[in-house]
């Protein structure tokens, strides 16, 4: 509830924005996919913190990439920065698994936040 209300105050069109309940391993499933129509990201946030929630949300989204979409990933320094750790290590692994990408740093936002632009290779 406390996400929707911070949308409707930035003035976001709720019309275009779709929320799916549950865990990212049980709930980013084909079937959501289908059901809203997903076909391609212009951008994607990552807000997971933990290397274990960031895998499934990545390789939900591995086929809704195109070129020049953004991925934010909000917690990237989380850990002290260590790429071994969070989301640094499940994207290192999930662009080992996709070499077809490449990302290519856009923006920072304060002291954790970062975002690349999708490159296809």
């Amino acid at each position: 509830d406390m996400f929707r209300r911070n949308l409707v105050q930035a003035g976001v069109d709720m019309s275009r924005v779709v929320t799916v309940p549950g865990m990212y391993d049980r709930s980013l499933t084909a079937e959501v996919k289908q059901r809203h129509g997903l076909r391609q990201a212009a951008m994607v946030m990552i807000d997971c913190d933990l290397y274990e929630s960031t895998v499934p949300v990545l390789e939900f989204i591995t086929d809704l990439v195109g070129q020049g979409t953004i991925l934010i990933f909000h917690d990237w320094f989380r850990f002290k920065g260590s790429p071994d750790q969070g989301e640094q290590r499940a994207c290192r692994e999930w662009l080992g698994r996709n070499p077809q990408f490449e990302l290519i740093e856009y923006w920072r936002e304060g002291p954790q936040a970062v975002a690349f632009l999708v490159n296809f290779k």
